[in-house]
């Protein structure tokens, strides 16, 4: 790919969707309600892209398609943290919608490719807590996102 910067990113995500729990989608199966809407949340511990240093930024991308993720025709809307500055803001859009990714290598250029609907990018305090260890997070964007997770309860203990 001519022209690509490269990039890394090292942190923490969390994924939740409107799925049942173990997002068939990810199978090779169709989306639990026929539809896939889906936040997904960034905390880069560390990460540039090119020069530019994006260490202790946060994005959140909501995604939105009518059917299964493969037939296309979704919506996505970027969050960016409004501590970025302009620099940090670009190269965040270049990398979460797969500018600066070779074809098919990451999830964003896959997303991305699958939302021909793309709402514009906001700049907004995103706070996410995301507790690896014990299995929970949460996101929240205020207005436009408040999700969180924790591990799966056996229906029957509670466990």
């Amino acid at each position: 790919m001519a022209d690509r910067t490269d990039w890394t990113i090292k942190g923490r995500e969390l994924a939740n969707c409107n799925c049942n729990y173990g997002c068939p989608c990810q199978f090779n199966a169709l989306p639990s309600n026929g539809s896939c809407h889906a936040v997904v949340g960034f905390t880069i511990e560390e990460g540039r892209h090119g020069s530019v240093r994006l260490d202790g930024l946060n994005a959140v991308a909501i995604y939105q398609w009518p059917q299964a993720v493969h037939l296309g025709n979704g919506t996505m809307k970027l969050i960016i943290d409004q501590r970025a500055d302009a620099q940090q803001r670009a190269a965040l859009e270049k990398i979460l919608t797969g500018e600066d990714t070779d074809d098919m290598a990451t999830m964003w250029w896959v997303f991305s490719k699958m939302s021909p609907n793309k709402l514009a990018t906001e700049f907004a305090p995103i706070d996410i807590d995301c507790d690896v260890d014990k299995r929970m997070g949460r996101i929240t964007v205020a207005g436009l996102v408040d999700t969180s997770a924790e591990p799966i309860r056996n229906p029957v203990t509670g466990a």
